[in-house]
């Protein structure tokens, strides 16, 4: 004998229609086994599901059909699900088509984001090495005006030592002269002097 709880009941609301008949069908075998009747067994009754006539549907499209059966609701809905297949497949067609337009325009833009990339680290790049290039044109005019001063003060010096140089040479010379006079002069008067007498 079989023993259930209560909550059984809450239970079979859970369960499949199927599986509540096989329950039910063995709660019915184990009461019969405590309680035997005298009673033939009857099976269970079985529902038959009668059989819906199928409409045969003319494959063909120019086959003449009556106004009276083409009025008949199947042929309508053959024709709504025949243009309802037409528009569905003409949409997935575009579809696909759109899907890829949108994968190529795709990579278009990734390509076009990845040359902006490239050509903005191509700029920043440029620029320092325009950077570099001006400050060591400014270096160079910058060593270039200082060598020029630098050759312009020892040109200077060169010409103010030369100038010097040739003003001592001038002194000196004239001081020899002079001396040289003074020397000659004084030799020859006394030997004029003694020429006389």
């Amino acid at each position: 004998m079989f023993l259930f709880s209560s909550n059984s009941d809450d239970d079979d609301d859970e369960v499949p229609l199927a599986k509540r008949a096989k329950l039910f069908s063995g709660r019915a075998e184990s009461s019969k086994e405590s309680n035997p009747s005298p009673a033939d067994p009857t099976p269970p009754s079985r529902t038959t599901v009668a059989k819906v006539p199928m409409l045969k549907v003319n494959p063909y499209a120019d086959a003449p059909v009556s106004p009276t059966a083409r009025d008949h609701p199947i042929f309508a809905t053959v024709d709504a699900v025949a243009d309802f297949t037409d528009q569905f497949t003409r949409l997935e067609s575009e579809n696909a088509q759109l899907r890829k337009a949108i994968k190529v325009s795709d990579d278009q833009v990734l390509e076009a984001n990845k040359l902006t990339a490239d050509s903005q680290n191509e700029n920043i790049l440029l620029k320092d090495e325009l950077k570099k290039l001006k400050k060591k044109m400014k270096d160079e005019q910058d060593a270039r005006r200082e060598a020029a001063i630098a050759a312009d003060e020892k040109e200077g010096a060169l010409r103010e030592s030369i100038t010097n140089l040739l003003m001592t040479c001038a002194n000196q010379l004239l001081k020899l002269v002079d001396e040289e006079k003074t020397r000659v002069a004084p030799e020859a008067a006394p030997g004029s002097s003694s020429a006389q007498p």
